[in-house]
């Protein structure tokens, strides 16, 4: 954070925080909605079973040209269900093979640790 307040990453100023909620209200309104055990790739160590399709990839947003020459508004980067998943899921809920967010390879190729994004969830080893 700056002395201000304000996020030094620029997908943290806009409408990263409200398309991040949205997207998960829609996903799992009532916040009961699990998945298989996966670990986090962007928190080492971590795990969770909650379907929060924004967690894992909070602060990743995605450049939309706004009205104004210039400007662009950040949407956050979503996963999408076959992540989850891990491919388990019908095939016509798949985008296309091996894309896993909105981004796709514009998220993954940001390197380490958002490379993990191109492949399904890895289990999660650690107890509950």
């Amino acid at each position: 954070m700056t002395p201000n307040g304000l996020s030094r990453n620029p997908a943290l100023s806009d409408i990263h925080a409200l398309s991040h909620e949205i997207a998960e209200w829609i996903d799992n309104p009532f916040g009961i909605n699990v998945v298989q055990r996966y670990q986090i790739p962007t928190a080492p160590g971590e795990c969770s079973s909650a379907l929060e399709t924004g967690d894992p990839l909070v602060g990743v947003g995605i450049p939309v040209p706004g009205a104004a020459a210039g400007f662009f508004w950040r949407p956050q980067d979503e996963l999408f269900l076959n992540w989850f998943a891990r491919d388990g899921e019908a095939p016509g809920l798949a985008p296309t093979p091996h894309q896993y967010t909105f981004a796709g390879p514009m998220t993954t190729g940001m390197g380490v640790p958002f490379a993990a994004f191109g492949y399904s969830a890895t289990a999660c080893l650690a107890a509950p």
